[in-house]
């Protein structure tokens, strides 16, 4: 179940963070999950092709951000609902 939620949640909210621990606290207190899970679920979905790697360094940017973000497939799955 929250891989589901965590997918709407990418799809909906645009959800970006200086730090990754600021963006993982973000996702769990907005699904009332807990921070560990979610972690150990956004990984499992970026290693399934359904988000995104949350860590990125925009061109021209000096440091990287974290970013809550699904690829086609993840967005796909998660209009379907689920």
């Amino acid at each position: 179940m929250i891989r589901e939620d965590i997918l709407r949640l990418a799809l909906a909210a645009d959800i970006r963070e200086d730090e990754a621990v600021d963006g993982l606290r973000r996702v769990a207190t907005t699904l009332g999950a807990p921070l560990e899970a979610v972690d150990h679920e956004i990984a499992a979905m970026v290693r399934d092709g359904l988000l995104h790697d949350p860590i990125r360094i925009p061109e021209g940017a000096l440091k990287c951000h974290w970013r809550l973000e699904p690829t086609p497939k993840g967005a796909a799955l998660a209009a379907q609902g689920g």
